[in-house]
């Protein structure tokens, strides 16, 4: 639960919550009764694919991985959540499991509250619902856009889209370049590229070797380049 001592705390968060500004007094007091916070440890599952969806939530600090699983219990898709994402937005009024297990990344913070008040605020706020529209949107466009970029039967190609796609999403400035700030195994970048290892592999040792990446402890680093 939330604190009571740090409730000014979590008000003042909350207000930067995508449509958060929106609500009328008595929708945000709800909110505020049934908020709830929890500390993710790095590796941890914060929900399981096809647990019962009972909660939505807001990624507050650190990072997250999204990822479901077919029928064969192979992956099929993988992301990533960034501070101030709100999830899951998929199947909101449709669906009563969730559809992807999501695992920190690094230790992480999330504040949360019971899909029925997120769905009836949806229903009952039409300035929220869509606020929260256009952020599918966004979600959907940006998914839309990566696959452009990444249907090509060059597995070269895809490596090298799915790394930069990252860095452009999720990367964070440093003195000199750029850095993704979470773990990324070889093996996740071939699973999303939709190629091997070993072909990962070899596209990241290329980039090395052209001083455009560095690949340091399961991170990866972009130095600037020279004209920058």
């Amino acid at each position: 639960m939330i604190n009571p001592k740090q409730q000014k705390k979590y008000e003042h968060y909350l207000s930067h919550v995508p449509g958060c500004h929106v609500l009328e007094n008595s929708e945000y007091k709800n909110v505020m009764k049934n908020l709830r916070y929890k500390k993710v440890a790095k590796g941890q599952n914060l929900i399981d694919q096809h647990d019962d969806r009972n909660y939505t939530f807001m990624l507050k600090k650190g990072f997250l991985k999204i990822k479901s699983f077919d029928a064969d219990e192979e992956s099929s898709y993988i992301s990533f959540l960034s501070p101030n994402r709100l999830f899951p937005l998929r199947g909101t009024f449709v669906d009563s499991l969730y559809c992807y297990t999501v695992t920190a990344l690094t230790n992480a913070e999330v504040l949360y509250i019971p899909t029925k008040v997120f769905e009836d605020l949806l229903q009952s706020n039409h300035k929220f619902s869509l606020i929260i529209i256009r952020k599918m949107q966004e979600v959907m466009s940006e998914n839309e856009i990566f696959i452009q970029k990444t249907v090509t039967s060059s597995a070269r190609t895809r490596v090298i889209q799915v790394l930069y796609n990252l860095n452009d999403k999720h990367g964070v400035d440093l003195e000199v370049g750029r850095k993704i700030p979470f773990p990324l195994p070889i093996k996740e970048i071939a699973s999303i590229a939709g190629t091997t290892r070993e072909t990962a592999g070899q596209v990241i040792h290329d980039l090395i070797a052209q001083d455009v990446l560095k690949y340091s402890r399961k991170y990866f680093f972009f130095p600037s380049s020279e004209s920058d």
